[in-house]
């Protein structure tokens, strides 16, 4: 199935676009820039999945938490919307971005922002059922899992933003 896809500002939306090659051109995506890239990722997510019916949202932890609010949508029993959140301790997209002039402590303090609020522990108080995946090969058995529930959920990945750096770096050495 083709579902409709929303990626959250800055890396799934790079990422998408480098990546997917030309089959991110085969299904309806949508993304959104917030005033500060942001905010209103979540409840914009449960807003489509209203009209659209359900939808993939592709966020990492910091878009997420800045739009808590957004999980009042998933009392709705019209919201079915699988949200795929890429933990990586915050602000990874930063680490991209050759900032050579700013220090690493500064770009920890700054930008990356880890945060000390537990995602699942969120979701547990809006009543929104959720998997943890610990590898690879356990996010199939996931996607399988929230496909089958017609109701918002969420699936976890917790990623090291320097190690998907590397991963990133060695991907395109590969296909240039």
């Amino acid at each position: 199935t083709k579902l409709p896809v929303m990626l959250s500002a800055s890396s799934p939306i790079r990422d998408w676009m480098t990546f997917a090659g030309s089959a991110c051109f085969d299904r309806r995506c949508f993304g959104f820039r917030g005033a500060s890239g942001i905010d209103g990722t979540l409840s914009l997510g449960m807003g489509l999945s209203i009209e659209k019916g359900q939808l993939v949202l592709i966020t990492g932890d910091i878009a997420l938490l800045h739009d808590t609010n957004g999980w009042l949508f998933s009392k709705n029993q019209f919201t079915n919307l699988i949200i795929i959140l890429i933990d990586n301790g915050g602000g990874g997209i930063f680490r991209q971005l050759k900032i050579d002039e700013i220090s690493q402590g500064d770009i920890e303090k700054l930008f990356t922002m880890p945060q000390e609020v537990s995602p699942l522990k969120l979701v547990e108080a809006y009543g929104v059922p959720y998997r943890q995946v610990l590898c690879l090969e356990d996010l199939e058995k996931a996607i399988e899992w929230a496909f089958s529930i017609s109701r918002t959920v969420m699936i976890r990945i917790c990623t090291k933003s320097c190690e998907d750096n590397e991963l990133r770096k060695n991907l395109l050495d590969q296909v240039i």
